[in-house]
């Protein structure tokens, strides 16, 4: 069990070969890890598929297309990555259409780096993002990064619900021991002001199982009758 510290994932959508190499270049200089992509689709398909901490979007494409449109898909698929627009297109009006759609932070072209690197760092600390805090979980084959609040198998994504997520990390956190069912009440559900309801943990283990069995069953939530709950993890 180790526990790392926190780059950022960031993805990038920029259809501008010049701009796009140029923010490469500077997230390497920040030590950021970055993933380009050039199309609309390619932004989606990563968006829902990956890990990311922050999302990087050119407004207009070579297509055409408004990406806003993009943030608003996101939204509504519950994908509530911050995200940052970058455009050519100024002006009150303009930026007012992309805050509405869900954009933390409007950048006009052409920007200079010192206000990228700015306003990235603003968000990060908006979403509370630590640079030096000690943020990915890793036991084998299992990461979970408790800033996004997701986790991998293989760097393969678990699509966990947001109470999932925080099963499986009082889980992990205690990994071959086994967590009370009243002690799991009190972690999981910490606004139930009520005694541990058993009919609940056992619908919400229940959805975490599904959850994990989707991309792999190296990943086992172990019922101890009487007892409680433990996380038992194969190979990695």
């Amino acid at each position: 069990m180790t526990f790392k510290e926190l780059i950022p994932n960031i993805l990038l959508l920029e259809d501008d070969e010049r701009v796009a190499d140029h923010i490469i270049e500077l997230s390497k200089n920040q030590k950021w890890n970055l993933e380009w992509v050039t199309h609309r689709d390619e932004a989606i398909k990563r968006s829902l598929n990956g890990t990311f901490d922050l999302l990087i979007l050119d407004r207009m494409l070579g297509d055409g297309e408004d990406s806003i449109h993009l943030i608003e898909y996101l939204r509504d698929q519950e994908i509530n990555m911050p995200t940052i627009v970058l455009s050519s297109v100024g002006g009150a009006f303009q930026r007012s259409n992309g805050y509405n759609a869900g954009a933390d932070i409007y950048v006009e072209k052409p920007f200079v780096d010192e206000e990228l690197i700015a306003a990235i760092n603003a968000l990060m600390r908006r979403y509370g993002f630590k640079k030096d805090e000690a943020a990915i979980f890793q036991f084998g084959s299992l990461e979970l990064r408790l800033h996004s609040r997701t986790a991998s198998w293989s760097n393969k994504p678990l699509n966990l619900s947001p109470l999932s997520f925080t099963i499986l990390e009082i889980l992990a956190r205690q990994h071959g021991q086994i967590i009370s069912r009243s002690d799991l009440w009190t972690k999981a559900w910490p606004n139930w002001r009520a005694d541990p309801q058993n009919d609940v943990m056992d619908q919400a283990i229940f959805r975490l199982r599904k959850e994990l069995n989707i991309t792999t069953q190296n990943i086992k939530i172990v019922t101890k009758r009487y007892r409680g709950f433990m996380l038992d993890i194969n190979g990695g």
